[in-house]
């Protein structure tokens, strides 16, 4: 190929999550290929491996963020090295009980939708699908609020959203 060798993979990696299967393959342009990956200073996340083919993979164990150097060499010789950072986080996860429970009609109510883990303890909430009672909104915030002006039985979705973009949805 030759030309200037350089890392193209982008940092920090896309993240991952604590016990859930991870594989990121590095990429670097220039050079003259074969290439050959190696971790040269820090660490990678618990139970995840680089190949000297420049895959990133395994099952991360561990909560934080991992801050690591990788070299790549070309069949040439040269080498050149890029600082890394790969932030592992907790499943994002519902607290809430999918079975709301009943509201009195024309009578306020106030509930709150739950979750963990994720990105941050920052989420956003929306519909999906289903409605709510009419009267009832579900706010950005989680809460379901509002007075209900009818009777019956309603079903929905909700989804979470983490401060990276994972989400998780559940029906109520």
């Amino acid at each position: 190929m030759g030309g200037v060798l350089s890392i193209a993979t982008t940092n920090p990696l896309p993240w991952g999550v604590f016990g859930v299967a991870y594989t990121q393959q590095l990429v670097a342009v220039g050079g003259t290929a074969p290439y050959t990956w190696a971790l040269v200073d820090g660490s990678l996340p618990y139970d995840l491996y680089l190949s000297a083919d420049g895959v990133l993979s395994g099952t991360p164990w561990g909560l934080g963020t991992a801050t690591f150097s990788v070299s790549v060499t070309d069949s040439t010789g040269l080498v050149v090295t890029n600082a890394f950072s790969l932030p592992v986080y907790d499943a994002l996860f519902f607290y809430s009980d999918s079975n709301l429970g009943a509201v009195a009609v024309d009578h306020e109510c106030h509930y709150w939708l739950w979750a963990g883990g994720g990105a941050s303890e920052s989420y956003t909430w929306t519909l999906v699908s289903g409605c709510l009672p009419d009267g009832l909104n579900l706010g950005e915030d989680g809460c379901i609020s509002g007075t209900p002006t009818g009777l019956g039985t309603w079903v929905f979705t909700a989804r979470v959203t983490d401060a990276v973009g994972a989400s998780v949805t559940q029906a109520f």
